[in-house]
């Protein structure tokens, strides 16, 4: 799934978590001790500093990078249906669709451009005799699964008629 997930943002959170107890022990040891050796300075220096770039990188992840949910071929306020269907973008729809693999993507296009599916309109053709050639040529059962699930998703999303034969 698109980053930032939920389980990345787990990750970060702890992250935070455990630069925030090292910053505060760090400043006890200093109360503490009041011993400000060049060593104490320097690791406390570098944990603020390492806390300020996860907190920049964070910030300049939201700003720069595009909510993924609204850019997706089911979103109907950024894809009208005819959009959708006259595109030609499906790269992009089989990254939507789930297939991480780039080799296993860049494969399937080029059956699905082969078969005649320049368009993600062309889909409304798709038969299951189709994705048995896909699975015959090596591309994995679970691949096709998720182009089909996504297949359905789209349709759905815009109101169209099912894809019968799939």
């Amino acid at each position: 799934s698109p980053f930032p997930n939920k389980a990345a943002l787990s990750v970060t959170a702890w992250k935070a978590l455990e630069d925030s107890i090292e910053l505060v022990t760090q400043v006890a040891y200093l109360v503490a001790f009041q011993e400000a050796d060049s060593f104490v300075l320097m690791n406390l220096g570098f944990t603020l500093l390492m806390m300020l770039y996860d907190v920049i990188a964070k910030v300049l992840r939201y700003a720069c990078v595009p909510d993924p949910e609204l850019d997706m071929f089911t979103s109907t306020t950024k894809y009208t249906w005819q959009e959708v269907a006259n595109s030609d973008e499906l790269g992009q729809f089989l990254t939507e669709a789930g297939i991480s693999s780039t080799k296993q993507r860049s494969k399937l296009e080029r059956l699905l451009h082969r078969d005649g599916f320049d368009t993600i309109g062309d889909f409304h053709d798709m038969s299951s005799a189709n994705l048995q050639v896909y699975l015959n040529k090596g591309v994995p059962h679970i691949n096709v699964l998720k182009l089909v699930e996504y297949i359905h998703e789209v349709w759905e999303a815009h109101g169209q008629e099912k894809v019968a034969d799939l």
